[in-house]
């Protein structure tokens, strides 16, 4: 007897039970539908087999059809710079292309089958029909429709909030990156930097200069803790920048303990030697007060030297890190020379700014005196505003008849 081998009978990959009314029913445009409704919609539905590898549809066909898988498995992906990106894999009863019934926008991914699959498709055309004559099937859409937009618009409301927040997040640090900008450059040299990635060093016939420094600095400073330290020079540096600020000054550095800021820059004006000397009134008479305050309390004091002069400078913004606006020139040297020349508690001003400011101011002539590396310069100390220009005996405050002065010099 001849045995034949038989080889074991092909098996055929098993699929779940498919009940298309039972998929229809969970599908939002049709859960309120009636079973003869129903009924309806399973007899347009198309039914269609894809081959392994066959596009059902790809990113940017217009969505004619909406489709169900029936069997099988699709993969959702698209092409990006030649490169495929799988966006997600589905079985038997996902929903494909929804919405295309309604607005037949282009798909916004493709898809293919990854083996062999059945679909029902009910195409936009023959929906519409129903829609037409089948109130029930409308009403469900519309409920459809309201729900998905209600949806869509919490979702754009969250958007908009959130989008909100991020504008006003990038404005907050916006700002805070302007005013520290600002705190280390004068606007006008900023906006040019910000513009043009560099700036221009310009020339200034006449600008002045003023420099201070504290005596007894180093000798008081040896008996505070660090921090004490920075913090009285914090307070009166900041006192000078308000002043600064206050009578048109641009603050150009600090070192150490001294102090330097000029008037008639980057903005060009003629009134910057009377500012600078009200505002070394202002900075002298609050060294007083302090020195007084400290002495009732028994208690070390600094006293500041002063210096002013005015002439030609070149202004400009050095270095391509850790910007610093500057100005170089024989008048910032000669303002320099004014305060060390001066005195404790005096402001020392040279005799071409003296030239300038004398209808508004008392002073001391000092004559001559020999400036290191400058020779003899000409140096007045200023004392007060003049009687007839100062407000409440103060010397040291403009009334009307200043500023009337000011004005018609000046302006």
């Amino acid at each position: 007897m001849t045995v034949r081998s038989t080889k074991p009978a092909k098996t055929t990959k098993q699929t779940e039970a498919f009940d298309l009314k039972e998929i229809l029913k969970k599908m939002p445009m049709f859960s309120t539908l009636s079973e003869e409704a129903l009924d309806l919609v399973i007899k347009i539905c198309q039914k269609r087999k894809l081959k392994k590898n066959e596009v059902l549809f790809q990113e940017g066909d217009a969505g004619d059809f909406a489709y169900i898988i029936e069997a099988g498995e699709i993969e959702i992906y698209t092409e990006m710079s030649g490169d495929k990106v799988i966006f997600a894999k589905k079985g038997a009863g996902t929903i494909i292309g929804e919405l295309s019934l309604l607005d037949k926008a282009p798909r916004m991914a493709s898809v293919r089958a990854i083996e062999p699959c059945r679909v029902v498709g009910i195409g936009s055309k023959d929906f519409m029909e129903l829609l037409n004559t089948q109130a029930s099937i409308t009403y469900g859409v519309l409920q459809d429709v309201v729900a998905r937009w209600r949806q869509n618009e919490g979702i754009l409301k969250n958007r908009e909030r959130e989008l909100q927040q991020a504008k006003q997040l990038i404005e907050l640090q916006r700002q805070k990156s302007e005013e520290l900008l600002l705190n280390i450059l004068p606007k006008a040299v900023a906006d040019e930097l910000k513009l043009n990635g560099a700036t221009q060093p310009l020339h200034y016939d006449s600008i002045t200069v003023i420099f201070t420094d504290f005596r007894g600095f180093t000798k008081i400073s040896e008996q505070m803790s660090p921090e004490e330290l920075v913090s009285q020079l914090d307070l009166y540096f900041t006192s000078f920048d308000e002043l600064a600020d206050k009578y048109k000054l641009e603050k150009l550095k600090t070192i150490g303990d001294a102090y330097m800021c000029a008037g008639g820059i980057p903005t060009v004006n003629n009134t910057h030697p009377v500012d600078a000397c009200l505002f070394a009134l202002q900075v002298q008479f609050i060294m007083q007060e302090t020195k007084r305050i400290k002495t009732e309390k028994g208690l070390p004091f600094w006293e500041l030297r002063l210096g002013i002069h005015t002439g030609p400078v070149v202004a400009g913004v050095i270095g391509k890190k850790k910007f610093a606006y500057d100005v170089w020139g024989d008048a910032v040297n000669t303002a320099a020379r004014m305060e060390s020349s001066g005195e404790p508690g005096r402001i020392n001003i040279s005799g071409r700014t003296y030239e300038l400011v004398k209808d508004f101011f008392d002073f001391e002539h000092r004559g001559k005196i020999e400036a290191k590396n400058k020779g003899k310069i000409d140096m007045y100390f200023l004392n007060s505003i003049k009687k007839d220009f100062c407000a409440y005996d103060t010397k040291r405050i403009p009334n009307d008849k200043f500023w009337k002065l000011y004005n018609k010099q000046f302006l």
